[in-house]
């Protein structure tokens, strides 16, 4: 996807009151000592303006890549189309992200390219989600006549199941309709990003614009087309002890079924070089996710939820995923696990995606967590309790 330069990212700005103002605020936040909406405001600003910084040296996608896919070959598929990128990247928001940067499509682009694709003629594929680097419903990276050509393109498919990848606020009843049109016949599902229930997890923590109430309008508007809604909600929060990001992923998915979620998506953290995330991991003040973070927080998931919501709670990004960078001081950083361990959670991962059933994913989880493995990263029992942050 990202054509590398060989430049090594933004390091912090070149020192001076700046950075130190910048490390005492990060600093001040994971101590819970930023509480005011004019301390918060401040904060802000500092890392809208780093993460604009950081983000100024991200090499741009290589003009020739159309799309980026991952699952080719199985029955899932993700088509990400090239894009100028994020809009809320470009303001500054989430330490956390960075799906790459690259030029909006021209329509003969998209056209040449979904009409050549084979991930479209491939009679194996039963579902397929739409992306862009940021928002597939956003014309600010997609125009509309490019969306139509992939709708008129995808209506000609025997894919059965399709997805919209955006942010909520880009969801509108003129592009639902527009999608109902084209493709009727299909089981549609929109899939947005959530992070998290909490407030502060998701604004102050994380830097993300989003807002409750204008999720659960476009929950509702999505359910009023006949649509599915999708969440995606992230494990590994900055700023909390392992057993806070637990029960921040658990309220998080217990409000999502709650309030009209189809399915929910885990998303464990992976930590990127374009990233504020990954200066504050440098400066020891955030811990990469475990792996038996994530399985234990499904272990705490499956005491709350009922078999069939646990049959809706899939995972995404926890290590199966290739990066977007290929120099190796750029790769992202990933969930971590021993090598001892690393096998076992791995084919645990597998068996937990293919299984339909809640019930049986309950006991897939329950197996891993009996087995008798040998291993550093399981028996650091510290992890649990221990703050993330130093």
């Amino acid at each position: 996807m990202g054509a590398d330069t060989g430049r090594i990212p933004y390091q912090w700005g070149s020192g001076g009151s700046g950075k130190r103002r910048m490390v005492f605020l990060l600093r001040e936040k994971a101590r819970n000592k930023i509480e005011t909406y004019e301390e918060n405001a401040v904060l802000m600003t500092y890392l809208d303006d780093l993460n604009c910084r950081i983000r100024a040296d991200r090499p741009l996608a290589r003009r020739e890549t159309i799309a980026t896919l991952w699952g080719e070959g199985t029955e899932f598929v993700q088509v990400c189309f090239q894009s100028r990128g994020c809009r809320y990247s470009d303001m500054g928001a989430c330490i956390m992200c960075d799906y790459g940067c690259g030029r909006n499509l021209e329509p003969y682009e998209i056209e040449n390219y979904c009409s050549t694709a084979p991930v479209f003629e491939d009679s194996g594929v039963k579902e397929i989600l739409i992306g862009t680097y940021g928002s597939s419903l956003d014309e600010y990276e997609m125009s509309e006549t490019c969306f139509r050509k992939i709708l008129e393109r995808l209506r000609q498919t025997d894919i059965p199941m399709i997805g919209f990848e955006t942010h909520c606020d880009t969801v509108s009843s003129g592009k639902l309709k527009e999608i109902k049109d084209y493709l009727f016949d299909k089981e549609i599902y929109i899939e947005m990003g959530f992070e998290s229930l909490d407030d502060k997890v998701r604004e102050r923590y994380l830097n993300k614009r989003l807002k409750i109430k204008n999720l659960e309008k476009a929950m509702e508007l999505v359910h009023r087309f006949g649509f599915l809604v999708v969440l995606n909600i992230l494990i590994g929060a900055p700023f909390l002890s392992p057993r806070q990001q637990i029960e921040d992923v658990c309220a998080s998915v217990k409000w999502a079924f709650d309030n009209g979620a189809d399915n929910v998506v885990l998303f464990p953290m992976n930590v990127k070089p374009y990233t504020v995330l990954y200066r504050i991991m440098q400066k020891g003040m955030y811990k990469p996710v475990s792996h038996w973070l994530v399985i234990n927080t499904l272990d705490e998931l499956a005491q709350i939820l009922t078999d069939d919501q646990l049959a809706h709670v899939g995972l995404s990004w926890y290590g199966e995923r290739s990066d977007i960078y290929k120099k190796p001081f750029l790769q992202m950083v990933t969930p971590r696990a021993c090598d001892k361990c690393r096998g076992k959670i791995f084919r645990f991962y597998g068996m937990y995606q293919a299984e339909a059933s809640g019930s049986r994913r309950r006991e897939l989880i329950r197996e891993i967590l009996q087995t008798p493995v040998e291993c550093d990263c399981r028996e650091e029992e510290h992890w649990l309790e221990g703050m993330a942050v130093k």
